[in-house]
């Protein structure tokens, strides 16, 4: 294999014509594509890092409201749990009036009917003691006859049972 110099001198001029064609021709537009490119790339960074910090901003206001909206509602379930217990009490406060007042009327109720009870009963006894008298004497007693005896026996009644009860009067 002989290498000639001409056609190393071919080759070489070959050569720095692809070269000067390639870089008048392929090199600029290739070159003026990797800057665009890297130009594209560098915007697109600093676009994804401005929206990165708009995301952080909107993000720590977001985290910030939620903050504010969980005390609020911790403050407003605390408000309404304290309006309940007042409620509450004031529920309790008011049947314990109102349980008050019934077993008041309850009380009055039961000593009317206990008066009432003791006036029938006198009557009653009343009532007994001239039938029982009239069938003793075997007489019809007077009205002042009447009145007399009933009262004298409702005196005795009232008396403690300690004393002993007197006679019958004339």
């Amino acid at each position: 294999m002989d290498i000639s110099l001409t056609q190393i001198v071919a080759q070489l001029i070959g050569f720095l014509i692809l070269l000067w064609l390639f870089t008048a021709f392929g090199w600029k537009p290739i070159r003026a594509l990797l800057d665009e490119r890297r130009q594209k790339v560098a915007s697109e960074q600093a676009r994804i890092a401005s929206d990165e910090a708009r995301i952080r901003e909107a993000l720590a206001a977001y985290e910030a409201k939620v903050r504010d909206l969980e005390k609020a509602s911790r403050s407003t379930i605390d408000a309404a749990a304290a309006e309940g217990a007042k409620a509450a009490e004031g529920i309790v406060r008011s049947a314990r009036d109102e349980a008050e007042k019934v077993i008041a009327r309850s009380r009055l109720d039961a000593a009317r009917d206990v008066e009432a009870a003791r006036l029938r009963l006198r009557r009653e006894i009343g009532d007994l003691v001239l039938a029982a008298t009239e069938r003793i004497l075997g007489e019809k007693m007077t009205a002042e006859k009447d009145r007399r005896l009933v009262e004298e026996f409702l005196r005795d009644l009232e008396r403690p049972a300690e004393s002993p009860a007197p006679g019958p009067r004339p």
